[in-house]
């Protein structure tokens, strides 16, 4: 949960090369029925947790090598993740929204 936080913390200020990479990667490489959405989200992880030199030998898909290298541990365990439903994989893809009718709410 922490790793996904900080992939959301990452689109909202620009540490990504461009706005909802994580966002956008999950919906277009993941299926619909959200059976390889754990799979894709893994690939992410393992390429924030390879630097440029380690990238050719991980054999990273290529559109995860669009993901920085992340220094500081966070992702140095296990990159095991979840399986996700389909409705958990919608609300992972609305996110965003869910975030600005919050910051609406409060105001």
């Amino acid at each position: 949960m922490v790793r996904l936080i900080c992939c959301f913390f990452a689109e909202d200020t620009g540490i990504f090369s461009r706005v909802r990479l994580f966002t956008d990667t999950i919906e277009q490489m993941s299926v619909q029925d959200a059976s390889n959405t754990h799979e894709v989200i893994r690939e992410i992880f393992r390429a924030m947790n390879k630097k440029d030199l380690d990238r050719i030998e991980a054999k990273l898909p290529r559109w995860a090598d669009a993901f920085p290298y992340v220094n500081g541990g966070l992702l140095s365990d296990s990159v095991d993740v979840p399986k996700f439903s389909r409705i958990a994989r919608f609300y992972l893809l609305h996110i965003d929204n869910l975030e600005a009718s919050i910051k609406d709410s409060c105001i």
